[in-house]
Protein backbone atom coordinates (compact mmCIF):
# COMPACT_ATOMS: atom_id res chain seq x y z
CA UNK A 1 0.00 0.00 0.00
CA UNK A 2 2.87 2.41 0.75
CA UNK A 3 3.86 3.18 -2.89
CA UNK A 4 0.27 3.97 -3.87
CA UNK A 5 -0.57 5.92 -0.71
CA UNK A 6 0.50 9.43 -1.77
CA UNK A 7 -1.11 9.48 -5.22
CA UNK A 8 -4.33 7.99 -3.84
CA UNK A 9 -4.52 10.48 -0.96
CA UNK A 10 -3.94 13.45 -3.27
CA UNK A 11 -6.52 12.17 -5.75
CA UNK A 12 -9.25 11.81 -3.13
CA UNK A 13 -8.49 15.21 -1.52
CA UNK A 14 -7.28 13.82 1.80
CA UNK A 15 -3.86 15.53 1.64
CA UNK A 16 -5.52 18.96 1.56
CA UNK A 17 -8.02 18.04 4.29
CA UNK A 18 -5.38 16.77 6.70
CA UNK A 19 -3.40 20.02 6.53
CA UNK A 20 -6.14 21.67 8.61
CA UNK A 21 -4.43 20.34 11.76
CA UNK A 22 -1.55 22.75 11.13
CA UNK A 23 -3.41 25.93 10.20
CA UNK A 24 -2.78 27.59 13.58
CA UNK A 25 0.39 25.79 14.59
CA UNK A 26 3.81 27.27 15.04
CA UNK A 27 6.89 25.87 16.73
CA UNK A 28 7.85 22.21 16.78
CA UNK A 29 5.40 19.56 15.55
CA UNK A 30 5.12 15.84 16.29
CA UNK A 31 2.91 13.93 13.83
CA UNK A 32 1.75 10.65 15.43
CA UNK A 33 0.86 7.94 12.91
CA UNK A 34 2.43 10.07 10.18
CA UNK A 35 2.56 7.55 7.32
CA UNK A 36 4.82 9.09 4.66
CA UNK A 37 5.02 12.34 6.69
CA UNK A 38 3.40 14.61 4.12
CA UNK A 39 2.36 17.10 6.80
CA UNK A 40 6.02 18.09 7.06
CA UNK A 41 5.55 20.32 4.01
CA UNK A 42 2.84 22.31 5.84
CA UNK A 43 4.61 22.62 9.21
CA UNK A 44 5.71 26.14 10.22
CA UNK A 45 8.52 24.87 12.44
CA UNK A 46 10.63 21.76 13.04
CA UNK A 47 8.71 18.58 12.18
CA UNK A 48 9.09 15.00 13.42
CA UNK A 49 6.88 12.16 12.21
CA UNK A 50 6.35 8.89 14.10
CA UNK A 51 4.95 5.71 12.60
CA UNK A 52 5.39 2.03 13.40
CA UNK A 53 5.32 1.01 9.71
CA UNK A 54 8.80 1.36 8.29
CA UNK A 55 7.45 0.87 4.74
CA UNK A 56 5.53 4.15 5.04
CA UNK A 57 8.45 6.03 6.57
CA UNK A 58 10.81 5.09 3.74
CA UNK A 59 8.79 7.43 1.52
CA UNK A 60 9.19 10.39 3.88
CA UNK A 61 11.31 13.39 2.92
CA UNK A 62 11.66 14.72 6.47
CA UNK A 63 12.74 13.65 9.96
CA UNK A 64 10.88 10.50 10.96
CA UNK A 65 11.15 7.96 13.76
CA UNK A 66 9.97 4.37 13.61
CA UNK A 67 8.34 3.79 17.01
CA UNK A 68 5.19 2.65 18.76
CA UNK A 69 2.78 5.53 19.40
CA UNK A 70 2.06 4.13 22.87
CA UNK A 71 5.74 4.55 23.84
CA UNK A 72 6.96 7.73 22.19
CA UNK A 73 10.77 8.07 22.47
CA UNK A 74 10.74 11.73 23.53
CA UNK A 75 10.97 13.54 26.89
CA UNK A 76 7.93 15.16 28.49
CA UNK A 77 6.71 18.39 26.87
CA UNK A 78 9.10 18.17 23.91
CA UNK A 79 6.80 19.46 21.16
CA UNK A 80 4.79 22.67 20.88
CA UNK A 81 2.11 20.89 18.84
CA UNK A 82 1.20 17.21 18.57
CA UNK A 83 -1.01 16.22 15.64
CA UNK A 84 -2.63 13.06 14.32
CA UNK A 85 -4.82 12.49 11.28
CA UNK A 86 -6.85 9.37 10.44
CA UNK A 87 -4.77 7.17 12.74
CA UNK A 88 -6.60 6.91 16.06
CA UNK A 89 -9.93 5.93 14.49
CA UNK A 90 -8.31 2.76 13.17
CA UNK A 91 -7.74 1.55 16.73
CA UNK A 92 -10.02 0.27 19.46
CA UNK A 93 -10.57 2.53 22.50
CA UNK A 94 -8.42 0.20 24.64
CA UNK A 95 -5.50 0.62 22.24
CA UNK A 96 -6.06 4.36 21.88
CA UNK A 97 -5.89 5.26 25.57
CA UNK A 98 -2.12 4.77 26.06
CA UNK A 99 -1.45 6.60 22.78
CA UNK A 100 -3.61 9.54 23.81
CA UNK A 101 -1.77 9.66 27.16
CA UNK A 102 1.60 9.65 25.39
CA UNK A 103 0.51 12.43 23.06
CA UNK A 104 -0.47 14.55 26.09
CA UNK A 105 2.84 13.72 27.83
CA UNK A 106 5.11 14.93 25.02
CA UNK A 107 3.01 18.00 24.22
CA UNK A 108 3.85 21.50 25.43
CA UNK A 109 1.00 23.65 24.06
CA UNK A 110 -1.63 22.07 21.82
CA UNK A 111 -2.90 18.84 20.39
CA UNK A 112 -4.82 18.86 17.11
CA UNK A 113 -6.36 15.75 15.65
CA UNK A 114 -8.48 15.08 12.60
CA UNK A 115 -10.44 11.92 13.27
CA UNK A 116 -13.93 10.47 13.09
CA UNK A 117 -15.69 11.60 16.28
CA UNK A 118 -18.96 10.32 17.74
CA UNK A 119 -21.75 10.61 16.84
CA UNK A 120 -21.07 9.40 13.31
CA UNK A 121 -23.58 7.75 10.98
CA UNK A 122 -22.96 4.30 9.53
CA UNK A 123 -22.40 5.63 5.97
CA UNK A 124 -19.82 8.14 7.23
CA UNK A 125 -18.11 5.43 9.30
CA UNK A 126 -17.79 3.37 6.11
CA UNK A 127 -16.22 6.36 4.34
CA UNK A 128 -13.60 6.74 7.07
CA UNK A 129 -12.78 3.03 7.38
CA UNK A 130 -12.86 3.73 11.11
CA UNK A 131 -13.21 0.80 13.46
CA UNK A 132 -14.69 2.99 16.17
CA UNK A 133 -15.02 6.76 16.09
CA UNK A 134 -13.45 8.65 18.99
CA UNK A 135 -15.49 9.80 21.92
CA UNK A 136 -14.53 13.20 23.38
CA UNK A 137 -14.60 11.60 26.86
CA UNK A 138 -11.65 9.40 25.80
CA UNK A 139 -9.55 12.49 25.25
CA UNK A 140 -10.42 13.91 28.67
CA UNK A 141 -9.67 10.57 30.34
CA UNK A 142 -6.22 10.60 28.74
CA UNK A 143 -5.20 13.97 30.18
CA UNK A 144 -6.46 16.41 27.55
CA UNK A 145 -8.50 19.54 28.04
CA UNK A 146 -10.61 19.87 24.90
CA UNK A 147 -10.79 23.45 23.61
CA UNK A 148 -12.82 22.99 20.43
CA UNK A 149 -14.62 20.27 18.51
CA UNK A 150 -15.25 21.04 14.87
CA UNK A 151 -15.57 21.80 12.15
CA UNK A 152 -16.44 18.52 10.48
CA UNK A 153 -14.61 18.28 7.17
CA UNK A 154 -13.96 15.80 4.40
CA UNK A 155 -17.60 15.07 3.61
CA UNK A 156 -18.44 15.58 7.29
CA UNK A 157 -16.72 12.34 8.23
CA UNK A 158 -13.76 13.81 10.12
CA UNK A 159 -13.78 16.34 12.94
CA UNK A 160 -10.98 18.71 13.86
CA UNK A 161 -10.41 18.58 17.63
CA UNK A 162 -8.12 21.04 19.40
CA UNK A 163 -6.97 20.35 22.95
CA UNK A 164 -4.12 20.98 25.33
CA UNK A 165 -2.46 18.77 27.90
CA UNK A 166 -4.34 19.15 31.19
CA UNK A 167 -1.15 20.35 32.90
CA UNK A 168 -1.17 23.32 30.51
CA UNK A 169 -4.86 24.15 30.98
CA UNK A 170 -5.57 27.65 32.17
Amino acid sequence: LAPAYDPLMRLCGWTSAQRTVLTTSDGSVLDVGCGPARLADAAHGPYVGVDVRWAMLTHARSRVVCAEAAALPFPDRTFDTVVSTAFLGLLSPDCRHPILCEMARVCWQRIRILEPVRPLSIPLRALTLSRQPLDIAELCDAGWRVRSVGPRIYAGAYTLVTAEPRAQSR
